[in-house]
């Protein structure tokens, strides 16, 4: 009853992005393929060869087009003259297609992930919530009732509902892939709750772990930007990086980001 009341309130279907108006650009305009993923068995050194003259988006896309590729999504890197770089994704069979631009990047902040009070929990848990490896949490809340080794997690996906204490030591938490391993893509509805007051939902938003392929697509990303720009700083292409995430899977936890961004 409880999933069936958030399900209204919340929702619980997969995240679909808002998409912004179609990219149309023109003569001051150049375009640079990131990422092509190797299920197209395609050169992406060719690819990027044949739009290298291209000055439209619309040139570019029907040089795309006429690959016939299979359904995949292609990331490109734009560079417009005067203007902010773009990152722009075309779906091969579909015409689904999404923007980002460095300038259209609107943080929504991320809190430390140090707990001070219950609050802490709703306030850092909203919307989807994007990983890319284990999320730790230091707990210093002081209310004796709420003992880091009883909170549970509620987990919803692919129409089943399970219940699992949240991993802790001492007193940090700890959300890892493991906890959703049955939930395909690794994407799940969260409720977090004590177990001395199972009825207080101290937080409930959706968790995704990106999978190595779309891992493999944001390495791509961040090093085509490198290449784009050498003297671009680190944390420009991470701003740009969090942006893609958060239009393509949800709002990333952007320290996490900026660390693995380090060992690229």
């Amino acid at each position: 009853m409880r999933w069936f009341i958030l399900g209204f309130l919340f929702g619980v279907l997969p995240f679909q992005p808002c998409l912004p108006n179609t990219l149309f650009l023109t003569s001051d305009s150049s375009f640079i393929v990131a990422s092509l993923p190797g299920k197209l068995k395609y050169s992406k050194k060719l690819l990027n060869k044949e739009i290298a003259k291209a000055t439209s988006s619309n040139q570019v896309r029907k040089i795309i087009l006429s690959k016939h590729f299979t359904a995949a999504r292609i990331v490109v890197i734009v560079l417009r003259s005067g203007k902010s770089t773009a990152l722009w994704t075309l779906q091969t069979q579909s015409p689904k297609e999404i923007t980002v631009s460095y300038m259209d990047y609107i943080s929504r902040g991320n809190a430390l992930t140090k707990f001070n009070n219950l609050g802490d929990f709703k306030r850092f848990f909203t919307d989807t919530l994007v990983l890319l490896d284990t999320l730790r949490i230091d707990l210093n809340i002081p209310d004796p009732g709420y003992t880091p080794g009883q909170y549970q997690l509620s987990i919803h996906c692919g129409g089943r509902e399970f219940t699992r204490p949240f991993p802790n030591k001492e007193n940090q938490l700890y959300l890892n892939e493991q906890l959703i391993a049955v939930c395909e893509p690794r994407y799940a509805s969260l409720m977090i709750f004590h177990a001395s007051n199972p009825d207080h939902i101290l937080a409930n938003c959706r968790v995704r772990f990106l999978n190595l392929e779309a891992k493999t697509e944001l390495e791509a990303v961040a090093r085509g930007i490198k290449a784009a720009y050498p003297a671009m700083e680190t944390k420009h292409i991470n701003l740009m990086l969090e942006s893609f995430i958060f239009k393509n899977y949800g709002r990333p936890y952007f320290p996490q980001l900026a660390d693995w961004t380090t060992k690229l």
